[in-house]
């Protein structure tokens, strides 16, 4: 496993651009996220349009990636992000440079709401829905900034 990139949460958006494609899968990791409000935040994969959250509320359940994006927290879930960075999420795109199949990517984490003791478990299970290779991830939220937040990517063989 080889770290590609790595920083802090800023602004609305992250870029992550120009990934190597020399390797067999990524993982991106994301943790101690605070946001400015609750909205929802994302990955993009190749900066492809977010369609809206109503459209992707299944996909945490394994209903696909409507426009190929990664949903991490919903509005609701984010509120509790607001004021706390108890969190952190990891993702794994499988076979992301290839040209010829969709890519299957799976994620766990979790999160903890204000004032309660446990840590809500989060996962994550889909496919991209084309079969062009990943090159960019956009961590991105709507509506509001990220205060804090780290995100780390690999490249693993």
């Amino acid at each position: 496993m080889t770290q590609l990139a790595a920083g802090d949460l800023s602004g609305s958006s992250v870029a992550l651009t120009s990934i190597s494609g020399s390797y067999k899968d990524l993982i991106i990791q994301i943790s101690d996220i605070v946001l400015g409000s609750s909205n929802p935040v994302y990955i993009k994969v190749n900066n492809t349009n977010i369609v809206g959250q109503s459209n992707i509320y299944s996909t945490s359940l394994g209903d696909g990636i409507p426009n190929n994006f990664i949903y991490v927290a919903s509005s609701n879930s984010a509120w509790y992000m607001q004021t706390a960075a108890d969190n952190a999420f990891s993702f794994r795109i499988s076979n992301y440079a290839a040209t010829n199949a969709k890519k299957a990517i799976f994620g766990a984490g979790g999160y903890r709401y204000i004032g309660d003791a446990p840590i809500r478990g989060y996962l994550f299970f889909g496919a991209t829905e084309n079969t062009n290779a990943v090159s960019s991830l956009y961590i991105t939220t709507t509506g509001t900034t990220f205060s804090s937040g780290k995100y780390i990517l690999y490249g693993v063989n």
